[in-house]
């Protein structure tokens, strides 16, 4: 990795040159994605239109460490893409012979269907129905030049229509009557369909939604929502559709193969059996176009589901982008994305343009020779002129649904890869498993202890290192700590979101791990630095945890929040409603509803990460008083920058570099005037020692 080189370097921040990303255009978010996960980077950011990464640390780590676990990560990166392209041929028929149904639309209707047997076979039926009408007319139009051309010979004539009138309006009205069913047909065909298909989507996203709810945390936080989103949104919707409008071009394909075949039989056996060389290669031509255009089309979703992925944020942070002026470093960004992806679409939608004109070749080559044997049997008498056109009008019925097959073949693709992501979706399990200990989380004491805990994103590169601390039980701990010290982290590992990779974590003496996943999570309350309002009214969100509260618990909760006062402000007071995320609100008014959230919630452990970040002074005075209330009686861990935030804490631990470096109450720490001493007084603006 020569090729990284150091443009602009001060301490805590290095921009590094990787001419790599200009013409990978996803690989420099890659690495960015991967750094900020795995390492305790303070914020990674890549720039494919220059072709650099703007890394900031902590004073942890050296310039030539950040240099060096850089350019393992962009190894990697490579590394995991080449692997993937090498095992994709590989992937792909091991997929097929483990699970065919992800490769073929049919099967997987057939799996997913299998909760609505009757419907299934309904639509099955109206669809071949609806096809067996569709491939009529040519037999319509046979019969009518027999009728004429023939006269009494005709074969209408030997039902015992003797005058030419008569078996005109038999054939009429026969035509009439057919017309009628199919409409019927037709219209029950569609409602079954879309019945179907509806059930089905509606079943995929619950089965979708809750499987992802129940997946780890790691894995939720591993892809953006966007992605998510193209499952539970776009490959579910492109399964509905396939239901109610894909799969009618290949039943009509097939009928129109029965409706020629029959003909063919009827006319000359010999024939039609000369006619099934077509198959041979038919079969071969879908055989070797199929593969490679899926493929195709799989590498077109990626594309697509990345440039969305882009876009989406750079929409969501575009007061961001303004004001720094950046809107044509994004629209740069925008567009090798969208001409990736604009590539790979065009190179999966030439090769399918290749497929249905090959089909219409071959079948072609069936037409010609049923015009040239035909011409010649009726030359010489051997068949009728009807028999002919009969002939001729079902070939030709045929092409035109294999020329329909085209838009089939389109739905077939994108179906099969829809498929392939809803079926890899659900593959994923969670590997963080809950205990089968029995225990009341509401008579659990708050014990906590870390035991030689060690933990990192990436296994390579820990966050925690061999930690030990004892949170006493109905105490207020607080934590505190350098940007990337670890402190969420620990938050993090005592919820089990994440399980650490060596030593253990105890509540009341027991290993946190034997513990259902429920009894541990409900045992504590939880208020994050980045706090999510849901859609509704402000009382359904402090109710959130407790949807059984009253509206004087609900009042209760936020009043010691010190949110009452700016929600009786509000309109409609607690009635007030707002969209997702709850952004029409100031970040204290949000941070105090997710406070008021907690405290709701009464449980024996409250844990604050950050919760007091956005808020002024006066209101966290207020709050600070309030909440000693709140917190009397149960274990309280407050992680924090600002240090006034837990100067009145039972014991207040320093982490450095994912190990304890200082413990004490505030005064003790004051006094032993070292790290949490120091930030106290850049905090407070207090004098500095000159050694300090």
């Amino acid at each position: 990795m020569s090729s990284v080189k150091v443009l602009s370097s001060i301490p805590g921040r290095i921009r590094l040159e990787v001419p790599l990303f200009k013409t990978e255009l996803s690989l420099g978010d890659s690495v960015a994605k991967a750094l900020t996960l795995k390492t305790s980077f303070d914020k990674v950011t890549a720039n494919p239109t220059t072709g650099s990464l703007l890394i900031y640390f902590s004073q942890d780590f050296s310039e030539e460490e950040v240099i060096s676990i850089t350019k393992k990560a962009i190894l990697l990166q490579l590394e995991k893409r080449l692997g993937e392209m090498r095992c994709s041929k590989e992937l792909v028929l091991r997929d097929r012979q483990s699970n065919p149904a992800r490769l073929n639309p049919f099967k997987s209707f057939i799996e997913i269907t299998n909760p609505y047997p009757k419907l299934r076979r309904k639509v099955a039926i109206l669809s071949l129905a609806n096809g067996i009408e569709d491939a009529t007319p040519p037999l319509i139009l046979g019969l009518a030049i027999d009728t004429i051309t023939r006269g009494s010979a005709s074969i209408l004539a030997s039902f015992g229509l003797k005058t030419a009138g008569a078996r005109l309006f038999a054939l009429g009205g026969f035509s009439i009557s057919l017309w009628m069913l199919a409409a019927l047909i037709e219209y029950l065909n569609d409602r079954a369909k879309a019945e179907l298909a509806n059930s089905v989507r509606h079943d995929l996203r619950l089965k979708l939604y809750n499987h992802i709810q129940s997946l780890d945390i790691s894995d939720v936080e591993s892809r953006e929502i966007s992605q998510w989103m193209a499952v539970l949104e776009g490959d579910i919707n492109q399964v509905h559709h396939f239901i109610r409008h894909g799969m009618t071009p290949f039943f009509n394909v097939t009928t129109n193969v029965i409706s020629v075949a029959g003909v063919f039989l009827i006319v000359s056996p010999a024939f039609a059996a000369l006619q099934l060389l077509m198959l041979p290669p038919l079969i071969y031509a879908s055989r070797a176009l199929l593969h490679p255009i899926r493929l195709n089309f799989m590498r077109a979703y990626d594309d697509g589901v990345k440039m969305s992925s882009m876009m989406s944020g750079n929409i969501a942070g575009m007061s961001t982008i303004s004001s720094f002026n950046s809107q044509q470093i994004e629209s740069s960004r925008i567009q090798l994305a969208s001409m990736q992806y604009t590539n790979s679409i065009q190179k999966a939608e030439q090769l399918e343009a290749i497929y249905v004109p090959t089909l219409r070749l071959i079948a072609g080559g069936g037409f010609i020779t049923s015009i040239l044997w035909g011409g010649l049997k009726v030359g010489a008498g051997q068949i009728s002129a009807g028999a002919l056109n009969t002939m001729a009008l079902t070939q030709l019925r045929l092409l035109s649904a294999i020329a329909r097959v085209g838009y089939g073949l389109d739905m077939y693709q994108k179906t099969a890869n829809a498929l392939t992501h809803v079926n890899d979706t659900l593959e994923i399990k969670p590997k963080i498993l809950g205990g089968h200990l029995i225990s009341d989380p509401t008579l659990i004491q708050g014990d906590i202890c870390f035991n030689n805990v060690t933990f990192g994103y990436d296994p390579n590169y820990p966050v925690i290192k061999h930690l030990n601390l004892w949170m006493p039980p109905k105490k207020v701990i607080g934590i505190v700590g350098l940007t990337g010290a670890g402190k969420s982290t620990i938050i993090k590992l005592l919820m089990r979101f994440y399980d650490a990779q060596g030593g253990e974590i105890t509540l009341d003496g027991t290993n946190i791990k034997d513990y259902p996943l429920q009894t541990l999570r409900e045992s504590m309350a939880f208020v994050s630095q980045n706090v999510t309002l849901f859609s509704g009214t402000i009382f359904e969100n402090i109710a959130y945890g407790r949807r059984d509260a009253t509206y004087e618990d609900v009042v209760n909760a936020a009043k010691i929040a010190e949110a009452h006062d700016f929600i009786m402000s509000l309109p409609n007071q607690y009635e007030t409603s707002f969209g997702f995320g709850g952004f029409s609100l100031s970040g204290g008014q949000r941070q105090r509803l997710a406070i008021a959230r907690a405290i709701l919630l009464d449980r024996p452990i409250l844990l604050l990460d950050e919760a007091t970040s956005s808020l002024d002074f006066e209101t966290e005075a207020s709050l600070q008083r309030s909440l000693r209330i709140a917190t009397a009686g149960r274990t309280t861990i407050v992680v924090a920058h600002r240090l006034a935030t837990i100067r009145n804490a039972d014991m207040i631990y320093v982490l450095k570099n994912g190990s304890i470096c200082e413990c004490g109450t505030h005064t003790e720490l004051l006094k032993l005037d070292q790290s949490y001493a120091g930030m106290w007084k850049i905090q407070t603006g207090e004098k500095m020692n000159a050694d300090s």
